[in-house]
């Protein structure tokens, strides 16, 4: 610690300045700077996702409902899928992965807002 102090002491007051300087540029570029980047570069892009067309598929694509192979939800007409069955069956104990962002665009029926508008 003392070798410390007589370091310091012989740096001029610029000097000190200069170092604090570096000390606060460092905090901040760690703490704001690299977390930025890191969102940055991982973000998922919306641009790639196509909206949903009204349309109701006949099936899952992939898993069979159970925890270690979970239904994938992977676009609208798999989402509008799952909301028709809602209807009759009964999904205790199913389990659901929605794999991808979905756009649904939302239609007007008698006034009432009704995303799926179509059944199968």
């Amino acid at each position: 610690m003392k070798e410390i102090k007589k370091l310091v002491n012989k740096l001029s007051n610029i000097q000190k300045l200069e170092i604090i300087a570096v000390i606060i540029i460092s905090i901040v570029f760690i703490n704001f700077v690299l977390p930025t980047f890191a969102r940055f570069k991982n973000r998922n892009s919306i641009v790639n996702v196509t909206s949903w067309d009204g349309t109701v598929s006949t099936s899952y694509r992939k898993g069979d409902g159970t925890k270690s192979n979970p239904y994938v939800i992977s676009n609208g007409n798999e989402l509008a899928f799952f909301e028709y069955n809602l209807r009759t069956n009964d999904y205790a104990n199913t389990y659901f992965e929605i794999s991808s962002d979905i756009i649904i665009i939302t239609t007007m029926i008698d006034g009432i807002s009704n995303p799926f508008m179509r059944a199968v």
